[in-house]
């Protein structure tokens, strides 16, 4: 007799791109196309009602053996919510019936130092329903271990990496998986997987690729030139696949929030970001242009962007229009 299978998959770290690759699993074994996207529903919190993820996730699967029901930002779960919320929400999760896969994306940042962190609620919970949870956590590699990750995907992908030009791919993207995949599968498309990714291949297909752009669509923004932030976003995106676009642009403001968190501190650039000087210097300066409060929301907006995307609520292009003219304005 086989094993019951979990009805809450708890993934917790803040390795989205990891987070991602374990869904396109699941998915797959719903079905064909069809079949996944009738059985797939994805919610977002602190926005999602109840009611709604209740009645989604107790539904019968159609011509499938399980639903998925996919909760995003579940760190967000209990906000501005009280004790008796949480009561309704742990009193459905133990109703979960087996055809259900609701798998929570909780993002978290990782233990400073050798401490482990106090777990969350929701940690708790999956660590006490050990039964029926599936836990798993998935923090970004970072240091010597991000450029080993490198050479690992690329030989997923079918490929190979010099060590060399994985260490200068890991600074370039400063550890960002996502953008790592995409800069991998265009290199290997050049070197056509017949010999390894040299140091040469990446200084000459992603020398900071697009940046100067980039940060001219932040300084655009910054200084409150609309007019200037459309046409540079819409010649990026002309140069640019929306996907790669988007990651080069969330992937500028998390340096900013590195940055303006440095600064705040009076540490050196350098001991938080791998970059060559020039690129650390403009960042400094940049970040000195936003408030700390006006990066977060920033990123907050651009995470939305990314979820509306996933949900096929909105494509990119149209996400990052509306949202250079909602935050142009405002600043």
């Amino acid at each position: 007799m086989s094993e019951p299978k979990p009805t809450v998959y708890h993934l917790f770290g803040d390795d989205r791109f990891a987070m991602e690759s374990f869904l396109q699993t699941l998915s797959a074994k719903l079905g064909d196309a069809t079949t996944r996207e009738m059985n797939t529903s994805r919610f977002a919190a602190p926005h999602v009602d109840l009611a709604t993820l209740e009645e989604n996730s107790l539904a019968a699967p159609f011509l499938a053996s399980r639903r998925l029901v996919i909760l995003d930002h579940a760190e967000r779960l209990l906000e501005g919510r009280d004790d008796s919320y949480w009561e309704r929400f742990e009193a459905f999760l133990l109703r979960l019936p087996e055809t259900t896969a609701l798998v929570l994306l909780e993002m978290v940042q990782p233990p400073k130092g050798r401490r482990r962190s106090k777990p969350t609620r929701l940690q708790a919970w999956s660590q006490t329903h050990s039964e029926r949870s599936y836990v798993r956590e998935m923090f970004r590699p970072r240091g010597p271990a991000f450029a080993r990750w490198i050479g690992q995907r690329c030989a997923d992908l079918g490929g190979a990496i010099e060590g060399q030009a994985a260490s200068l791919l890991a600074a370039w993207v400063s550890e960002d998986p996502a953008l790592a995949d995409q800069e991998l599968q265009k290199l290997l498309d050049f070197v056509d997987r017949s010999r390894p990714i040299q140091v040469q291949d990446v200084e000459r297909l992603t020398p900071y690729h697009g940046q100067a752009n980039i940060f001219a669509l932040v300084d655009a923004l910054a200084e409150r030139r609309p007019a200037d932030a459309q046409r540079l976003l819409h010649h990026i995106l002309q140069e640019e696949q929306p996907g790669y676009a988007f990651a080069m642009i969330i992937r500028q403001f998390r340096l900013l929030l590195l940055a303006k968190d440095s600064q705040r501190l009076g540490r050196p650039l350098q001991e938080t970001i791998s970059l060559p000087d020039f690129v650390l210097q403009k960042l400094a300066a940049q970040a000195r242009l936003f408030s700390e409060q006006d990066l977060i929301q920033i990123y907050h907006r651009l995470l939305d962007i990314d979820l509306s995307d996933k949900r096929s609520l909105m494509p990119l292009e149209v996400g990052l229009d509306a949202f250079l003219a909602a935050i142009t304005p405002a600043r």
